[in-house]
């Protein structure tokens, strides 16, 4: 659902040229429901984009080392065809093989003789090297233009794949104007109040959340602080027995440092405007906010949820720690960042904010990936 914000944002922008096209809600229900449906076709949209991006980042980089490839393997057909040149012009000055012949023939002594046929024959193997090295190189520079002629061509089609992602987003966004303008200033009012309503409600409940998961964050310190005193006094006590008996710890289930570490990074952006396509820090899509927060952690990743999904272990969301990445829709075109106590941190949709939310409460929870640990 779209916030306040959000649909101040679209009503102000009203274009009365679209109206005409629009479909016509007949409720106020109806035109929000409407509106529901696009703001999810346009994160689709957003995801779809995005992917699309990196696709064609890693095509850039191939067009350009294929043609780096290509440029030095011209380099080395030309040394290698100059080589051969200089072959060619000796072999034509000394007679070629029947000049050597006579050298052999020269001679009446076998041994002295054998010994020349051997050094003829080791001088034709590295003509003959020489040879097969230049048609080798001809060769790779043959394959090295045509690699690189199709990386560009496949960096060019990607390139006009993500303008129709563009164009996407941007007529999806038009509609939900034209749902907009297609309601009466009462309708309108109406649905801005039942917004602003909505928005005061998950403000408070991401409020409440906001308080849970500092007290957690509280309780897991002192927790960790008793421990370390504890096993600071165990390590006194062994050591005035002149003992080595250290009992390992049990291992923590709040998730690894680096994970903890993009948790508290995401926390810092409370509150972030999202925007399609931003990685931050001052606005965000939700992908974008994963991206930022592991960044923050030491963690390189993609900015796109289908590669997340891919490349992460998953995990059942009874083994949730904080740091994992849970997902959304049936494609997981939706991504958060667990937090603890069922809680997670997001970046919700065209008008919201980066905000704290139930995982289950979100709706069409669909699976979680482990980045590291």
């Amino acid at each position: 659902m779209l916030s306040l914000a959000g649909a101040t944002t679209l009503l102000t922008a009203l274009l009365p040229s679209v109206t005409s096209q629009a479909a016509q809600p007949n409720t106020v229900a109806q035109a929000q429901a409407q509106l529901d449906a696009l703001t999810d076709q346009a994160e689709v949209a957003s995801e779809a984009y995005n992917g699309a991006q990196e696709s064609l980042t890693v095509a850039h980089h191939a067009a350009t080392a294929a043609t780096a490839a290509a440029e030095s393997a011209h380099t080395a057909v030309v040394a290698e065809q100059n080589k051969v040149g200089v072959l060619a012009a000796e072999s034509y000055t000394s007679g070629g093989l029947s000049q050597g012949l006579a050298v052999v023939l020269s001679t009446s002594d076998p041994s002295q003789a054998m010994n020349r046929i051997a050094m003829l024959q080791q001088l034709s193997n590295q003509q003959a090297r020489m040879l097969a090295t230049a048609k080798t190189d001809d060769l790779r520079y043959e394959q090295s233009v045509a690699v690189a002629t199709q990386a560009t061509a496949t960096a060019t089609q990607l390139s006009a794949n993500l303008a129709e992602k563009q164009a996407a987003i941007d007529a999806t966004l038009a509609k939900s104007q034209q749902v907009l303008a297609t309601l009466t200033a009462a309708q309108r009012a109406q649905l801005l109040a039942a917004q602003k309503a909505k928005l005061a409600a998950e403000q408070a409940q991401s409020a409440i959340a906001l308080a849970s998961y500092k007290r957690t964050l509280a309780t897991q310190a002192a927790r960790a602080a008793s421990q370390q005193a504890a096993t600071q006094a165990a390590n006194r006590q062994a050591a005035a027995r002149d003992q080595v008996v250290l009992a390992a710890l049990p291992q923590s289930a709040g998730g690894s440092s680096v994970a903890q570490r993009a948790v508290s990074a995401a926390m810092t952006r409370l509150g972030t405007r999202y925007v399609f396509g931003a990685t931050g820090p001052s606005r965000f899509d939700c992908s974008g906010l994963v991206e930022w927060a592991y960044g923050r952690a030491g963690v390189s990743t993609a900015h796109y949820t289908g590669t997340f999904w891919r490349s992460y272990k998953h995990v059942s969301y009874n083994q949730l720690k904080p740091g994992d990445l849970v997902f959304f829709y049936r494609d997981h075109h939706h991504v958060g960042i667990y937090i603890g106590n069922g809680l997670m941190i997001n970046a919700p949709h065209t008008g919201d904010v980066v905000r704290i939310a139930s995982v289950l409460s979100h709706g069409s929870f669909s699976g979680a990936a482990r980045v590291v640990g």
